[in-house]
C-alpha cells in the first residue's frame, strides 16, 4: 500500500514538470500564446501548408499574420506573427494603434 501511495506521488511531480516545461508567448496586454501552437503557425506559412491566418499588412518588409485580435475601449490589439521567409526568422507581436511591441517567450 506504502509503495503504491510514493509511486501516486511520483507521478504527480512528474506531471508538474511536464507542465511547468511549457513555454508561452507573453505579450504586453497579457495575452498568452503556448510555443508550440506558434511554432505550428509559423510552420505553416514557412512550408505553405492550409492555413486560416491572413496577412494583415508589413512590418519592417515581413508580412504580419493576423492571430488573434481584441479590442479594449476604442483600441484593436493585433496578435501577430511576424515571418522572415528567407531566413524562417519569426516574431510574435502586438500591435496596438501605430505601436508594434514584442511579445516575450517565458
Amino acid at each position: 500500500m506504502k509503495l503504491l501511495h510514493q509511486a501516486s506521488i511520483i507521478a504527480f511531480l512528474c506531471h508538474l514538470v511536464t507542465v511547468s516545461a511549457t513555454r508561452h508567448y507573453v505579450c504586453p496586454q497579457g495575452k498568452t500564446f503556448e510555443e508550440e501552437y506558434i511554432e505550428g503557425l509559423r510552420d505553416d506559412v514557412i512550408y505553405r501548408r492550409q492555413t486560416l491566418l491572413r496577412v494583415i499588412g508589413v512590418h519592417d518588409t515581413r508580412p504580419l499574420y493576423e492571430i488573434e485580435n481584441v479590442t479594449v475601449g476604442s483600441v484593436t490589439h493585433y496578435f501577430v506573427l511576424s515571418i522572415d521567409l528567407p531566413t524562417m526568422a519569426f516574431q510574435v507581436m502586438e500591435k496596438a494603434g501605430d505601436n508594434y511591441l514584442e511579445c516575450d517567450l517565458r
